[in-house]
């Protein structure tokens, strides 16, 4: 079976008759309607955020923690020729949960630097900061300690 094809000035008129079916469905109304659902998505978006923040007391800016796991140090480099270089320093629970940590050098020190802490096991205790550029919040280690009782990383 073969379908009659639009001449056309049957094109034109079928986008007349949908163009009229828009602009008549575009009442006070139905705009207030349209604008009603938008922003019931943007506030149901925004209440599951705030649940899942208030899920996560533990998260809350300021909040002191303590997280025993294995801290692990990236490095990375920056554009070739920009001299840029980061430190990306991160705790992984035995759980799998990783937390990403700011650890001053100072606090480093005493167990060889944070080169020589790279893949130890360590307990850190904090509170919860935002860093610029960063999604998540971050750790900002106030003390550290090794971590003997459990096992380390090997290699």
């Amino acid at each position: 079976m073969r379908l009659p094809s639009l001449r056309g000035e049957d094109k034109q008129d079928t986008h007349s008759r949908w163009a009229t079916r828009w602009t008549d469905q575009r009442s006070p109304g139905n705009m207030l309607l349209i604008l009603a659902v938008m922003m019931a998505t943007c506030l149901s978006s925004l209440a599951s955020t705030q649940t899942a923040i208030a899920g996560e007391p533990e998260r809350a800016l300021g909040a002191q923690i303590s997280r025993t796991g294995w801290l692990i140090v990236t490095w990375g480099d920056g554009k070739p020729g920009s001299n840029e270089t980061s430190t990306i320093i991160t705790l992984t629970d035995d759980a799998g949960e990783t937390t990403p940590i700011r650890l001053d050098e100072a606090l480093a020190r005493p167990y060889g630097g944070i080169l020589a802490l790279n893949r130890k096991r360590v307990t850190v205790k904090g509170e919860w900061v935002n860093v610029h550029g960063m999604e998540v919040s971050t750790l900002q280690v106030e003390s550290l300690q090794l971590d003997t009782s459990g096992i380390h990383l090997s290699g």
